[in-house]
């Protein structure tokens, strides 16, 4: 009779469980590793690819090599804010992440070039870049670790390149 009530007040929680001193026997069965990883692994993307713009202020602009008209020695370039339409790529496996992969797709930035003067600066011209004009985009990985985003552009106006680094 004791041994029942015992039995009954662990079962309505007021006495602990005991713990078994036993170890359960389990079979392990190799093909049931190999359908969890094919479940797993087909229910995975492939890749995921997610599209940005960001919009960049001009003291993060930076002129890599000078246009061959206009020596920054003579004149100034004067960047206005830039967009930068930009696209992450994410290669996934069943094992993990393979790569997380940003690319530049496009960038929009506008230079006014003026020409140094002692009475004050003279307008020259304004240089419209984007890739529908002929100008490349490139990547560059830099080292800050905190997050992915365009930190930096650099133009180069002998090749009409735009890189960011991220």
């Amino acid at each position: 009779m004791i041994k029942n009530m015992i039995i009954w007040l662990r079962k309505i929680g007021i006495l602990p469980k005991l713990k078994s001193k036993r170890t359960p026997k389990i079979k392990h069965d190799p093909r049931v590793k190999e359908e969890f990883l094919r479940t797993v692994h087909d229910n995975i993307p492939k890749e995921k690819i997610m599209n940005f713009t960001t919009n960049v202020k001009s003291n993060m602009l930076n002129v890599e090599k000078d246009h061959p008209s206009y020596p920054s020695s003579e004149y100034e370039y004067d960047f206005s804010d830039c967009v930068i339409k930009w696209t992450m790529s994410i290669e996934a496996r069943s094992w993990g992440i393979k790569s997380i992969y940003p690319y530049v797709r496009d960038a929009e930035i506008s230079v006014e070039i003026r020409k140094w003067t002692d009475d004050e600066d003279e307008y020259i011209e304004t240089i419209e870049i984007n890739e529908s004009d002929g100008w490349e985009m490139h990547n560059q990985f830099g080292d800050s670790g905190g997050g992915l985003a365009p930190n930096d552009i650099f133009v180069d106006f002998v090749k009409k390149k735009v890189t960011v680094e991220f």
